[in-house]
């Protein structure tokens, strides 16, 4: 038996962000030392990130990793996800390659976001830079 609601609206995940980065626009989102981000300021980067994530895997529904040394960052990974409409794995930025390698050999990775320029061995596997949107190939 399927249950109908009378008068309730479903919204989509990426709805539901979007309309919560509006409705905080004005506040602090992030706060590191003397920077601060507002939602507003947030929202921006994490729709570009968004953006060049959908440019570099074009299918919806890719599994990536998020390899951050920087917690905001993390942060933006996930919610650009989110908003792409993929799946973000969030690993811990002590991870080894070794690791990661298996990880890539255990399940289907697609690529992994990351915030700084990653000299590596992992091979097969795509990386996109977060801070410069620079994609890398491997």
């Amino acid at each position: 038996m399927v249950r109908k609601k009378i008068g309730v609206v479903m919204e989509t995940i990426q709805e539901k962000i979007e309309k919560s980065f509006k409705e905080n626009s004005p506040r602090i989102a992030i706060k590191k030392g003397e920077k601060n981000t507002t939602y507003s300021e947030l929202y921006n980067e994490v729709k570009i990130l968004s953006f060049n994530i959908s440019n570099v895997w074009p299918e919806q529904r890719k599994y990536l990793l998020v390899w951050c040394d920087e917690i905001e960052n993390t942060i933006k990974a996930l919610l650009a996800c989110l908003l792409s409409n993929n799946i973000a794995i969030p690993i811990s930025k002590d991870y080894t390659e070794e690791r990661i390698q298996h990880l890539q050999e255990t399940y289907t990775i697609d690529g992994i976001l990351v915030d700084r320029d990653k000299k590596n061995g992992l091979k097969n596997i795509r990386f996109l830079n977060i801070l410069n949107n620079m994609d890398i190939k491997k």
